[in-house]
Formats: C-alpha cells, structure tokens, sequence
C-alpha cells in the first residue's frame, strides 16, 4: 500500500501487512516504508522468518484487544531472516496448506462469500481497470477480468482478479496459461456468478515454474483438469483466446423496461454538460458506468478493425 502525501517528506511511503502465526496463534505484521520495499517481494505464503526487534502496538481500527507487530528500519531497525525448514524443530514448523477447488460445474451450486481455489485454462484477460475503494473515495484499486475453462462445463469460471503480492505473476497472465486461483471468494447475483479476491488470494501461472512446487498438484480435482487439458488442440483453444476489450458484471439490462426495473423507477441520466464534467474527473484507468438519453446520429459497422459500412440514421436510444 502506497500512503505518500504532499505534505509529508517521507522516502519510502509504502507499507505492507503480513499473516503470521505460529502454534499458539495468528496476528499480522506491518511491514514499514524501507522494510517494505526490501521485504515485499521476497516472501511468500509458507516461509518461515524469524523476526526480531518490533514494536508490539494495537491493531489500526480493530477491536482493543488485537495487537499487530511493527516493523521498521529504525526506532528499532528489525531483523528478518527466512530460515530453512531443515533448521527448524519439527513441532515448529507450519502445517501444509490445504486447498478447497471446485470445477465450474461445481460452483454453480455454490453458495454466495464461500470461499474456493479454482485451476483452469486461461482464455480471457481483460484490460486493467481501477476502482474507487467506496464509489467516490480517493483510494483507487486495481482489477482485471479473467476467463478459466476447465471442461467441466460449458460455464467458463470469471474471475475479478485485483492486485496481489505477485506483480510478476500478474504480468504473466497470457491466454493458454494454466492459472491457479486459492483463497477467492464467490459473489452470486441471481443465477450469475464470479469469484473475486479475499485477504489471502493467491495467484499462480504457468512459464514460472511455480506449479512444479505447490502440493495442490496432486489432488484429484487438479489431476481431473490436467487429464482434459492433454486433450486440448492449441489452434482450438486460440481461436476462442482474448486479451483485453470489456467485460462487466452484472450484464448490461437488455430493455429499457429491465433498466427501470432495477433502478426502481429512478432512471438517473445525465445531460451532455454533467456527462462532461462527469469525465473530467475520471482518474487513469478509472471505470464508472453513465446513464445517458440521446439521439444517435452515427453508426458504424466494422468486422476485425475494417470498417463495413457507415452511414447517419437519427433514431431515439433510451
């Protein structure tokens, strides 16, 4: 998290918040400004650290009785080493991670904020889009739509993928990727669903080498996707494969009757001057959705970037 602001001269404005715990407990570490930077990308979920010289403090916004660790470079400057499974005693050391994954068909009998790995094929990365943290706050977060198939069904598996500790592997994911989603949770609207982030997503992608490493890889349900994948032709999968364009959730209504419906009679549309001033204050990459009533002067048919035909036909959108 980056919590720079014009008014304070600090170096390194990032923090951190790590998930520690050990067989008496769980509790989070804050990982400060130059300790952050150095940190971040080095660790990952199932390290052992020894961490030494912190502060004990009171958790930010929680209840008075959760306390946090801070860790800075100074007033004390912390220690942290990750360790060696070999050199830690056996009652020590963290048990196996364990993984909860459902096909596509499974999760359609899901229910909603459950939580769930998914493994699939990947056929479809949308474009990096931000978000404002409450609809019109300053904090902005950063998405992308992802599409995994795993054979188990026609429904392919969305997923609002937003930022992780793994910039790396977030730049990796290419259509024809096997993707490994852990810790997502499910949001179900009506017969619709999507899985999107929870504290503890994780992202793992082919061409790094990570899969090789993770347990997941021999449980059923990964061998079940596996046995599909080999039979998968590429030139197949490549003519279905996208990167970027749009996509959103829930669909747009499909008639102005629907659209009323769900806005309960409060339609909402802005004028050409609001729609302006509207834009103006759009930040990069930042999506919002309009409502807007106007009269079309101009269409434009085109297939694969050639343009077919083009010609002006005033007709009334609502």
């Amino acid at each position: 998290m980056y919590y720079g602001r014009p008014d304070r001269n600090c170096e390194c404005p990032y923090k951190a918040v790590l998930q520690v715990s050990d067989p008496t407990g769980s509790l989070s570490v804050v990982l400060w400004n130059s300790v952050c930077v150095d940190w971040y990308r080095c660790l990952k979920p199932g390290d052992i650290i020894s961490l030494r010289r912190y502060r004990v403090k009171r958790h930010y916004q929680v209840e008075l009785e959760d306390i946090e660790l801070s860790v800075n470079s100074r007033n004390p400057a912390a220690l942290i080493s990750v360790l060696s499974p070999s050199c830690v005693s056996p009652e020590h050391l963290p048990p196996e991670p364990t993984y909860s994954f459902y096909s596509s068909k499974d999760l359609s009998e899901r229910a909603h904020s459950e939580v769930c790995d998914v493994i699939g094929l990947l056929t479809f990365t949308g474009r990096s889009e931000r978000v404002r943290t409450d609809g019109r706050g300053a904090d902005l977060l950063e998405y992308r739509w992802l599409r995994l198939e795993d054979g188990s069904s026609d429904q392919p598996i969305m997923v609002k993928l937003f930022s992780t500790s793994q910039p790396e592997t977030h730049l990796r994911l290419h259509p024809l990727s096997v993707v490994v989603c852990t810790r997502l949770k499910l949001i179900r609207s009506s017969e619709q669903f999507y899985l999107t982030n929870t504290t503890f997503t994780q992202v793992y992608c082919t061409g790094l080498g990570q899969h090789s490493q993770m347990s997941y890889r021999k449980l059923d349900q990964v061998r079940l996707f596996l046995r599909w994948l080999k039979g998968q032709e590429d030139g197949q999968v490549l003519s279905r494969a996208l990167i970027g364009g749009f996509f959103m959730f829930p669909p747009p209504p499909i008639s102005l009757e629907t659209f009323m419906t769900q806005r309960r009679g409060e339609l909402g549309f802005l004028q050409g001057a609001e729609l302006h001033r509207e834009l103006d204050r759009l930040s990069y990459r930042e999506r919002r959705c309009f409502c807007i009533q106007a009269t079309v002067v101009m269409v434009t048919y085109s297939c694969r970037g050639e343009i077919l035909l083009l010609f002006s036909s005033p007709s009334l959108l609502s």
